[in-house]
């Protein structure tokens, strides 16, 4: 009696430490936030000069896009760009050209780009910090 006792508390602390595991996977997967560069497809260019676009990003922290609040008990999400920030920045370029374009690239100096929220409950505000210089390159020549 004593053994069936133990087996079926021991029973009881296996399916809790499934059901803890099975917790913490599934908050571990929510604590990421995509971000994806938004634009109107219908935006059309002539003539555009630009057919490529290159990122140099010279942030400290080249992975970090900052933290925000997410979900209705505001937990701390890491922002993450996906696909990366070039990728979505180059599809861009590409869908607004309509293919009379010049071979010239625009390079584009990353100084900061963070998204951060402050506050809690009903009132939140958001911010994004954005720096950079850009710059137009022809073979091997940078210029403003």
């Amino acid at each position: 009696m004593n053994l069936t006792h133990y087996v079926h508390t021991l029973k009881h602390h296996v399916l809790l430490a499934i059901l803890l595991t099975g917790l913490t996977h599934a908050s571990a997967q929510d604590r990421n936030k995509e971000f994806t560069f938004q634009y109107d497809a219908q935006e059309i260019v002539n003539g555009s000069q630009y057919q490529k676009i290159q990122i140099l990003d010279s942030r400290k922290d080249t992975t970090h896009y900052g933290i925000i609040q997410k979900g209705f008990l505001g937990k701390s999400a890491t922002v993450v760009a996906n696909p990366a920030l070039e990728d979505q920045l180059q599809k861009y370029l590409e869908t607004i050209s309509n293919g009379n374009t010049q071979r010239d690239t625009l390079l584009l100096q990353i100084r900061r780009l963070s998204f951060s929220e402050i506050g809690g409950g009903i009132k939140e505000k958001g911010f994004f910090d954005f720096r950079a210089n850009l710059y137009q390159k022809k073979g091997t020549i940078i210029s403003h």
